[in-house]
Formats: structure tokens, C-alpha cells, sequence
């Protein structure tokens, strides 16, 4: 017969609160689970129970592991360890978030105004999305704070391959800045710069430049002039 713990007064088969087989100690304010029993907590519709907390097949605590759905109210602090956001495999660093998959795909048209996003932008390729529905704001701002004698760089942007090394093909595109599909501005590995639109002519009239913008003047052989 299943032993009961009385909470609310009640009594009989259909009390909820109980000690069995499964939650055998409660002492020093530690109340233990026994053949890795989850903590549950009834629905608001009273029809079904959820699991809030457990340990997985490899010991790990577990919150929600039915996929109900998890709200912090308030700030969550890691003293310790990484978090894994979509994966279970947190090495390689302190926030990893797993892109794969249909939930990982970027959503820019629905995508919340004010936030960033981790998301798929390809086949499993990471992107990190910033969205403004401001007329005067940027979508996407990246700052790095640094001393005032710092005598480094201040903000690097740097490519490697995927094993850490470096490259020893030098000849294809290392960084590249578009609008839409249109590349604007393209640098090699090998630190070539390609302006693939930028306007030329034997002066700015004739370049279609503004005042202040960049222009080349090649009419002049093997001479390049530059004019603003």
C-alpha cells in the first residue's frame, strides 16, 4: 500500500501529495527523488502533469523535459561552466548555439524588431542578425571597448580554417560587404581589394562622383588618380 504525506488535509486515492517507493527522504530541507523520478507540476487545465526537473541518461540536470516551455523572470547568472543553446555539446566555448535544423533557420521577415538572432543563413551556416524598425538607427552595431593606451588593435576581424591554421590558398574572397546580392566591396586573402562599382571617369562630372566621394581617373595609362 502506498504510503501518504498529508499537505492540504485531504485524504484518499485521489490526493496528489504523497511519499512512495520513489520519494523516500526528506531531511535537511533536501527532499530526494529515487529511480530518477522527475519534479512535476500539474497544468493549469488540471489534466496532465509536466516535468520540471530531472537528470538525463548521462546524469545531467534536465529543465523541462517535456518541451513545455521555460520563462525566467528574472536575470539567470552561470557562476560556471558553458551553455549550450539547441545542443548538448557545449565544448569550444562559453555560449555555443546549435544553427542546424528547421528551428535554427533565420527568419528575417518575422524576426522581433530590437533583437538579435542566431540563425541559419545557408546550409548550416552561422549568422548573427541584428533588426531595427527605426528610420535613424542601424540594425546591427558592434563596439569594442578598450583602454586608452591599448596598444593593440582595437577591434580585429579575422579568418582561419576550420581546423584553426592558416590558409595556404591565398587567391579566393576573405571578407566581402554587400547590399542584398550585390557585393560592394570584396578583400582577398591575400589582401587584395576589389571595388567591383566604383566609378571612374577623367574627372567627377564624368565619374558621376560627389562631392566627397572616392573616384579613379584611368585615362592616364598606368597613372591612377584618385579624387573625392
Amino acid at each position: 500500500m502506498t504510503q501518504q504525506l498529508l499537505i492540504d488535509g485531504e485524504s484518499g486515492l485521489n490526493s496528489r501529495t504523497k511519499i512512495n517507493e520513489n520519494f523516500t527522504e526528506l531531511y535537511e530541507g533536501a527532499a530526494v527523488l529515487r529511480n530518477n523520478i522527475a519534479l512535476k507540476s500539474r497544468n493549469v487545465a488540471d489534466d496532465g502533469d509536466v516535468q520540471l526537473i530531472k537528470l538525463n541518461a548521462s546524469d545531467k540536470v534536465e529543465i523541462d523535459p517535456d518541451g513545455a516551455g521555460s520563462v525566467f523572470g528574472g536575470d539567470v547568472s552561470l557562476p560556471a561552466g558553458n551553455l549550450g543553446v539547441g545542443t548538448g555539446n557545449t565544448v569550444g566555448g562559453s555560449l555555443l548555439v546549435d544553427i542546424t535544423g528547421a528551428s535554427g533557420v533565420a527568419n528575417f521577415s518575422n524576426q522581433v524588431a530590437g533583437t538579435i538572432a542566431f540563425g541559419d543563413i545557408g546550409t548550416n551556416a552561422p549568422g548573427v542578425i541584428g533588426k531595427t524598425a527605426e528610420d535613424n538607427q542601424g540594425g546591427l552595431q558592434l563596439f569594442a571597448l578598450t583602454r586608452d593606451t591599448n596598444s593593440q588593435s582595437d577591434m580585429t576581424f579575422a579568418i582561419r580554417k576550420n581546423d584553426g591554421s592558416d590558409y595556404s590558398t591565398l587567391t579566393t574572397g576573405a571578407f566581402r560587404w554587400a547590399r542584398f546580392a550585390t557585393t560592394l566591396m570584396a578583400l582577398k586573402r591575400d589582401g587584395g581589394l576589389s571595388l567591383p562599382n566604383m566609378k571612374s571617369g577623367i574627372n567627377q562630372g564624368a565619374a558621376g562622383a560627389a562631392a566627397g566621394e572616392l573616384w579613379f581617373d584611368t585615362s592616364a595609362g598606368n597613372v591612377v588618380t584618385m579624387g573625392v
